[in-house]
């Protein structure tokens, strides 16, 4: 399990939220309509912008956007926050990806953008985004006007008309980005700030979790229901931090979450990977055939998801499907990065059990060494130490 996975999925929800359309549609629309009108011939002193630069006016938007939404992130991080996405544009998603920690979102018309701004300090919060938001439109302004106030209008006019103006049409487009990046600061409601503020807990806790600080991310996340104890993705947190050891509190807010007919979709896969996982480390023999079917569904929304890879594998070593099992597991430990050490070693420890479970012991001693070599201290480190540890010794 990936505990972090619940950020990325709450990142996801917390845009849709604050995405105010009819600002990114409207600035869409002065750009279409402003070429559409410069592309108009004229009289005989008066020609068309070339069909580069036309398009230039359409897609460097994406660069302005992706430049002011840095900007933010940057001062959010100065000012003790962070952004965890950034969406740019509307329409189709055509990337969508991680630039290290961070979450990037492009769809095709990029024509205005948002970042997701998380905290723990609910003190202040407002006034941090609306400070990153002003600061990053003022530069954008500034670099617009740095590269645009030499040019007299005929001069923009005849740049645009006679060469490749890359320059001139990323300055237009900062300068827009800039003024609508003011206008978003008003779109963002109480409900947006709570989303960001519960995203932001949840976060650090999950990487608590992740670097094995089990006591530390169960401690965030219970702070953090205290204030919201309602919040969808903080009770999960909590269960996944429980994870890791037997724990009937877990399992209870799983099948409560499970049971909620008003569980978001997203949410969903997240809630019977989750559920999958919690009953296999308490050994529920009588849930087994629903942690089966959970952990099916799970990984049919991502098939590639190596949290979701690496319950299933441990789902199918319960059901003592050993070949299925091992690809699960195989897959799951290759797809992890080296800073998910929890992760890894997770996935180590189902192939120590495998190998032991199928009269393998040199292989199982090793992967249980791959397990421990990860620096993290759980029951199923534990578990597979009692399964392979006496196979070492015949």
């Amino acid at each position: 399990m990936d505990p972090t996975e619940i950020v990325q999925d709450r990142a996801v929800t917390a845009v849709k939220l604050w995405w105010n359309r009819w600002r990114s549609v409207a600035s869409g629309v002065v750009v279409l309509v402003w070429c559409m009108e410069q592309c108009r011939t004229g009289d005989t002193s008066s020609h068309a912008f070339t069909w580069a630069n036309t398009g230039l006016l359409i897609a460097t938007p994406v660069f302005a956007v992706l430049l002011g939404e840095l900007i933010v992130a940057g001062v959010a991080r100065i000012l003790g926050d962070r952004v965890v996405a950034i969406v740019i544009g509307l329409g189709p998603v055509i990337v969508n990806g991680h630039i290290g920690a961070l979450w990037l979102r492009l769809h095709a018309a990029p024509v205005a953008g948002t970042s997701v701004i998380t905290t723990t300090r609910e003190r202040g919060q407002a006034s941090r985004i609306v400070v990153a938001r002003v600061i990053s439109a003022l530069a954008l302004g500034l670099i617009g006007f740095a590269i645009l106030h030499s040019f007299t209008f005929d001069g923009l006019r005849k740049a645009l008309e006679t060469r490749w103006a890359f320059d001139i049409t990323f300055g237009f487009a900062v300068c827009m980005v800039g003024f609508f990046g003011v206008a978003s600061i008003f779109g963002i409601k109480a409900e947006h700030r709570k989303s960001w503020l519960c995203l932001g807990i949840a976060q650090v806790a999950a990487e608590a979790a992740q670097r094995g600080a089990y006591a530390d991310a169960i401690a965030q996340a219970r702070a953090g229901l205290a204030r919201h104890p309602d919040d969808v993705v903080l009770q999960m947190t909590l269960a996944q931090a429980f994870g890791w050891s037997a724990n009937d509190e877990a399992l209870a807010i799983l099948e409560k979450l499970r049971a909620r007919a008003d569980l978001h979709a997203d949410y969903r896969p997240l809630v019977d990977n989750n559920f999958a996982w919690q009953c296999y480390m308490n050994q529920r023999h009588d849930l087994l055939r629903n942690a089966d079917l959970a952990s099916q569904f799970s990984l049919s929304h991502a098939p590639t998801d190596a949290s979701r890879l690496d319950t299933r594998g441990h789902i199918l070593l319960w059901s003592k499907r050993y070949a299925e099992a091992e690809q699960m597991l195989v897959k799951a430990y290759a797809g992890r990065t080296r800073p998910d050490r929890t992760g890894r070693a997770s996935s180590a420890v189902g192939m120590a059990l495998l190998c032991a479970a199928t009269d393998r012991p040199g292989e199982a001693q090793t992967w249980l060494e791959r397990a421990r070599a990860e620096g993290v201290t759980n029951d199923l480190i534990a578990r597979a130490t009692a399964a392979v540890e006496p196979l070492s010794r015949r």
